[in-house]
This record gives C-alpha cells, sequence and structure tokens, in this order.
C-alpha cells in the first residue's frame, strides 16, 4: 500500500514534537502491508480525552 508523502511526514513529526523526553523511551514505527503505526509513550494534556479531539 502507498501512503501520501505529506501524511506519513506529518505523522512523523507530530511523534517527534509530542514525545515525552523525560522517560527516554523511543518512538515505534511499525511497517505492516495494509498499515503504519507510529506509537509514543506521550499523554495527552489534562483533561483532554480522545474523543475531544
Amino acid at each position: 500500500m502507498e501512503y501520501p508523502k505529506d501524511a506519513v511526514r506529518e505523522a512523523l513529526l507530530n511523534a517527534i514534537a509530542n514525545k515525552d523526553y523525560s522517560g527516554g523511551v523511543p518512538n515505534q514505527i511499525s511497517v505492516y502491508t495494509d498499515k503504519i503505526i507510529i506509537w509514543n509513550e506521550g499523554q495527552l494534556p489534562e483533561n483532554w480525552t480522545v474523543k475531544n479531539l
């Protein structure tokens, strides 16, 4: 599967910019045939929920 270059760049930049650098846990990128998962240990700001996003 091919992904838009700009979308992948934005996802990577968000993972780097919003990472919690105090814990030392690296960002993780998993590439599958049907998806890409980009994960970091960062958390939403206090009082924010995924629904509010």
